[in-house]
């Protein structure tokens, strides 16, 4: 009987003690979930748009501040359709696109995106891909090494303008190993890269029909095409983290609610796709064969 009473004695001290502590150090309660951009979204009904300016793509004008480009009309046209304010708040530097996602600059990148950064790729998410574009080398018109051979680029007599974190960079580092990059910085004008071959500073730039448009109409007959068989395609896309896959998915929807009413195939029209410019829009779903 005694062993029977000391037990209980001991468990109930236990127990006492058990809820002493709990009073005196309660249990911290649990922090809450940051927001997502997702949500962020839905509750404001905004999107905060990251972009790269680059020619025909996403330009602004110096003099009123106001933006135009495919990619502009276009990211505008999804937000509509999605029922949300598109605000174009930061402009950044090629590359950065990861950094600006990562400090809570920006919701997306909505300007200058493509999916074949491997810098980039593995921290985000992609929405699909709403054209093509391929991509060509142009050299100086009278520069005689280069007859219809992409491979002549790959050699050490080869200089390639280049921009720190775009495309071109990519393809030089993968493809065309031997030639010798001329870089610019990171915030340089796209157009300078095609300036840098007319003036001889390099051989040879990569880029694609539609960002070549303007600066060919105003300097006719200096650049010309190396080949007219691309180096490689690429797909133009919309990008978030990769933990805001619920936002990329939705800006994906958003690119076929426009496809569909027929309002991408307008802006692509007023930019000359599929006519003077080899530049191709995603299919339908309904038109795949």
């Amino acid at each position: 009987m005694s062993f029977l009473k000391s037990t209980c004695l001991a468990l109930g001290a236990g127990i006492a003690g058990a809820l002493l502590v709990t009073l005196l150090h309660p249990p911290l309660p649990e922090k809450p979930k940051p927001q997502t951009a997702y949500e962020r979204v839905l509750q404001t009904r905004t999107i905060r748009c990251a972009y790269m300016l680059w020619p025909q793509f996403i330009e602004r004008d110096p003099n009123t501040g106001k933006f135009s480009g495919f990619e502009y009309d276009l990211m505008n046209e999804v937000g509509k359709s999605l029922g949300l304010k598109v605000e174009w708040t930061t402009e950044i530097a090629l590359g950065t696109q990861v950094e600006t996602l990562l400090t809570g600059k920006a919701d997306a990148i909505c300007g200058g995106e493509t999916t074949i950064m491997t810098t980039a790729a593995v921290q985000l998410a992609y929405t699909e891909p709403f054209a093509y574009f391929p991509i060509y080398a142009y050299t100086r018109t009278n520069d005689a090494r280069f007859t219809n051979d992409n491979n002549r680029v790959n050699a050490e007599d080869v200089s390639v303008s280049v921009i720190d974190g775009d495309i071109s960079q990519e393809i030089l580092r993968t493809l065309y190993v031997k030639a010798k990059p001329v870089p610019l910085p990171q915030l340089s004008d796209g157009s300078q890269m095609m300036l840098e071959v007319m003036s001889g500073k390099a051989d040879v730039v990569l880029n694609d029909d539609l960002s070549m448009a303007t600066f060919m109409k105003n300097n006719p007959e200096k650049l010309r095409k190396v080949s007219d068989q691309p180096i490689v395609v690429i797909p133009a896309t919309f990008s978030t983290l990769r933990t805001e896959l619920a936002l990329a998915d939705m800006l994906s929807q958003g690119t076929k609610n426009i496809r569909d009413r027929g309002i991408e195939s307008l802006i692509t029209s007023q930019y000359g796709f599929g006519k003077d410019l080899r530049v191709y829009t995603a299919t339908k779903h309904y038109d795949a064969r």
